[in-house]
């Protein structure tokens, strides 16, 4: 039986049970859900960590489903640091790394705030993309496109900040559930 306040829960079929599918593994810290399209197929995308501006880190794992599977097809990184850049001793002393190390180690800088910084960096798959290497650009744009393929589906929306909450309705069969996703 559906129960709308149980925490969101994915299944597919092994090829001889249905099992619960681990969305915990491949991620950090799963916050929300959201449903819609990527690349047309039905998907999900969960949203993984909290806020990378100032000092954190989030990102998405994107899903697509196909009668009762799921396929993950991209994790999608990104850490943020705000890092003081001046010359005051107390502040200072502090701070184990300056700006120029989180450069050198492959950051981008955002943008300036007086004497502090905000840098970022972002992951695709694993993978870290460092400014100033030779696939960066490549790596950059390919990580804007993941974003764009994913079409948020408005129709089904999740209520709620955790993994708690509802959808609009429960689906008997995976057909329904594809359909759903596509906003049919």
């Amino acid at each position: 039986m559906f129960d709308p306040y149980s925490p969101y829960q994915f299944w597919f079929f092994n090829g001889a049970a249905a099992e619960r599918y681990p969305l915990e593994n491949e991620s950090y810290l799963i916050v929300s859900i959201r449903f819609g399209t990527y690349e047309g197929r039905p998907a999900f995308c969960a949203q993984d960590g909290v806020s990378y501006e100032v000092g954190g880190s989030e990102g998405e794992v994107y899903y697509t489903v196909s009668q009762y599977q799921i396929v993950k097809q991209h994790h999608l990184y990104c850490y943020g640091a705000y890092v003081y850049d001046g010359n005051d001793p107390e502040a200072l002393q502090y701070q184990t790394e300056t700006v120029q190390d989180y450069l050198n180690e492959g950051w981008t800088e955002v943008m300036r705030d007086g004497d502090w910084c905000v840098l970022r960096r972002l992951e695709l798959d694993g993978e870290l993309i460092c400014a100033g290497s030779a696939d960066f650009d490549r790596l950059t744009n390919k990580y804007g496109e993941i974003q764009n393929n994913f079409r948020l589906n408005e129709k089904l929306v999740f209520d709620g900040s955790s993994l708690w909450g509802m959808i609009s309705e429960p689906w008997s069969s995976a057909g329904e559930m594809c359909a759903a996703l596509r906003g049919v």
